[in-house]
């Protein structure tokens, strides 16, 4: 493997890093549509709690469930799209990122 400069090892991390944030994202959303559609766990009410948590909300206010649920897949979108700019950034240096990915991937396998 070539050696990687910090700029390439920054876009690395960032993408990985997108990737986590879509990830929780996705999730939130998962467990608000189990609870729309009736079904509630203390998994997915301790997912609504930290997301409520990290946008301020105190132990009396309320939140409109819908614009939460845009809000989400807003933040999806632009961290997509971001990821997108991120791969292209890549190409510039060199890097395969299916190759970074499953270096990756194996690597967290051996771990």
């Amino acid at each position: 493997m070539k050696k990687m400069d910090f700029k390439q090892y920054k876009v690395i991390e960032q993408f990985f890093h997108l990737g986590e944030l879509i990830q929780q994202n996705k999730n939130t959303l998962e467990a608000i549509k189990r609870i729309k559609n009736g079904l509630i766990s203390v998994h997915d009410l301790n997912i609504l709690q930290k997301e409520l948590s990290s946008l301020g909300v105190e132990f009396y206010s309320f939140l409109i469930l819908n614009e939460l649920v845009v809000s989400l897949e807003d933040e999806i979108s632009k961290y997509e799209e971001a990821r997108s700019e991120l791969k292209e950034m890549a190409k510039n240096f060199g890097l395969d990122f299916k190759k970074v990915i499953y270096e990756n991937v194996m690597l967290e396998s051996v771990v």
